[in-house]
């Protein structure tokens, strides 16, 4: 609520009015004195900004975690959110527990060098992203005036995580090995029947990533072609974090366009999947295939600690992710000789040379089994 009066004084002969008001915003109260309304208005637009800020640019007393919370804030008005959600749990998770209590200005290198012991817990790929973001978070405050000069990271910090992660990336590649076919058989076979089994075909038979399958309307879906459209896809970020943007609509999880242009595509069904649908009556066909039972898509979070965490444990795949059952996907097609070009297709993938680089073991076998395929068919 708006207190306001005029206020009228006297000087050297002459008759001055002020537009004086008091407002509350955050719960803080601003009073101002302006010439006129319009003057107050733009004063008081100026006094939100610098409450929402927390700071000003030339706080010597600014924290990581304060300088933080605008860097995600400034995010918001460009970035998706995903990506946004990324930067938010890699600093929460990582970075703040570590350095987000110091004042901006007494952060050095060995500060950051205390992040990177995370090094032997976590993977290539997030040890990356930590560092990503941590750089970027420091990078932001020098663009900003933000009481920093220099970037704490240093070329030579920069170069042995560079090092790092190449060299655990040809590890974690050489290492990895995907879901057999008994596997795909044993995740099938336990799904079956229960609410989520529409969930493991669209990964295991479509190949369509968490956020894609929990997205699927049936508006997306022509059974008698056989075929879903991925038009959207959730995402866990919290509704707080984003009130302003927008993605800021309604309640529950984010519901956002894919990741890429190709990764809005057209997939063909399979006879299980197709038959499964079937099962649901025609007029019931509305909303989201697979929903809470208010009708809101899942949280991705929600749907691997209370469904899938549940399914790995029972077909005894401690360390499965939900992520493996759409890699199960292109292998099979692969080794099966789908070519490379469909299965990228099918896959969303940004180029066919991401496919290539991500099934780099599955080729050659793939190439191995064509060309018996070939001989046979020559030999005839």
């Amino acid at each position: 609520m708006v207190k306001k009066h005029q206020h009228t004084r006297e000087a050297k002969g002459k008759r001055y009015t002020a537009y004086r008001a008091s407002t509350t915003y955050k719960g803080v109260q601003i009073r101002i004195s302006a010439k006129d309304k319009a003057d107050w208005e733009r004063r008081v637009s100026a006094r939100k900004l610098e409450i929402d800020s927390n700071f000003l640019p030339s706080d010597p007393n600014m924290t990581v975690a304060q300088l933080a919370k605008l860097y995600l804030d400034d995010a918001l008005a460009s970035l998706r959110p995903k990506t946004i959600e990324e930067r938010e749990s890699k600093l929460r998770l990582y970075v703040l527990p570590r350095i987000g209590h110091l004042k901006l200005r007494h952060v050095k290198s060995d500060h950051i060098e205390g992040i990177y012991e995370i090094a032997q817990e976590v993977s290539a790929s997030t040890l990356e992203h930590v560092h990503k973001v941590a750089n970027g978070l420091l990078n932001f405050a020098i663009e900003n005036e933000y009481v920093l000069t220099d970037n704490p990271i240093t070329k030579g910090l920069l170069k042995r995580v560079k090092r790092f992660v190449a060299s655990s990336k040809e590890t974690t590649k050489s290492d990895w090995v995907g879901l057999s076919l008994e596997d795909i058989d044993y995740v099938l076979l336990e799904s079956r029947g229960k609410p989520h089994e529409i969930m493991t075909h669209w990964q295991l038979l479509c190949g369509l990533r968490v956020g894609e399958a929990l997205g699927v309307r049936w508006e997306d879906i022509d059974l008698a072609k056989e075929i879903v459209n991925v038009n959207v896809t959730v995402h866990d970020m919290a509704r707080a974090r984003l009130e302003g943007s927008k993605y800021a609509e309604g309640r529950g999880p984010i519901v956002a366009p894919p990741k890429t242009a190709r990764s809005r595509r057209e997939i063909p069904l399979q006879e299980g999947t197709v038959a499964l649908l079937e099962q649901t009556p025609a007029e019931k066909r509305h909303g989201y295939v697979y929903s809470t039972p208010d009708g809101m898509p899942f949280f991705p979070s929600n749907y691997r600690k209370l469904v899938f965490n549940r399914l790995r444990k029972k077909v005894g795949l401690d360390t499965m992710q939900t992520h493996d059952l759409r890699k199960a996907f292109g292998s099979v097609l692969l080794t099966e000789g789908v070519d490379i070009m469909t299965v990228s297709a099918w896959m969303g993938h940004s180029s066919p040379e991401v496919t290539m680089r991500i099934y780099a073991k599955i080729l050659p076998e793939a190439e191995k089994r064509h060309r018996h395929t070939i001989g046979r068919a020559l030999l005839r």
